[in-house]
């Protein structure tokens, strides 16, 4: 073996075919690698915005200012967990309204309301 092993050669002295499927192969590469990134990011975005919610939440700040600051943001960040109190929160203010409703009736629809927006997500 005098001669060193060249990838460009390599592909170079391919057939057609072979150039073809290795092209594709490339582009396949590239376009799984970008979705990948893209989603890795998203995952960091969501994330960061999880854990600034549960840091507001768990402050022991008043809700109902919490529950306003979500209202007050973008409709675009209420996902996760933001969503799940968001649903349970404006069922809990909508019963409270209402005056002559129990705690136990508020507590069972606040949390089915909790159940029906975690399944979405």
């Amino acid at each position: 073996m005098d001669e060193e092993i060249n990838f460009i050669y390599l592909v170079a002295g391919a057939t057609f075919i072979v150039q073809l499927v290795m092209l594709l192969l490339l582009l396949a590469s590239l376009v799984s690698w970008t979705f990948i990134l893209s989603k890795w990011r998203e995952l960091k975005s969501a994330k960061a915005l999880a854990d600034g919610f549960e840091d507001a939440f768990w402050s022991g700040s008043d809700l109902d200012r919490v529950y306003d600051d979500l209202n007050l943001n973008d409709r675009e960040l209420a996902f996760g967990i933001t969503s799940v109190f968001n649903a349970g929160f404006s069922e809990y203010k909508r019963l409270s309204k209402q005056g002559e409703v129990s705690a136990q009736k508020i507590s069972e629809t606040v949390g089915r309301s909790m159940k029906v927006a975690c399944s979405r997500e």
